[in-house]
């Protein structure tokens, strides 16, 4: 639950809410989860 920024109830133990309540996940923009990817790959491959 940590991974997730979650509305109404908290998480029960072990939860995963991506897949047990999806309303509830509030998912972040594609395009800055995209370059965040984008740049993680660049410093990983040094550039390539």
């Amino acid at each position: 639950c940590r991974q997730f920024n979650v509305f109404g109830s908290p998480c029960a133990e072990g939860e995963d809410p991506y897949y047990t309540r999806r309303e509830d996940v509030l998912l972040p923009i594609k395009q800055y989860t995209d370059r965040a990817f984008f740049d993680l790959k660049t410093k990983t491959s040094g550039g390539r």
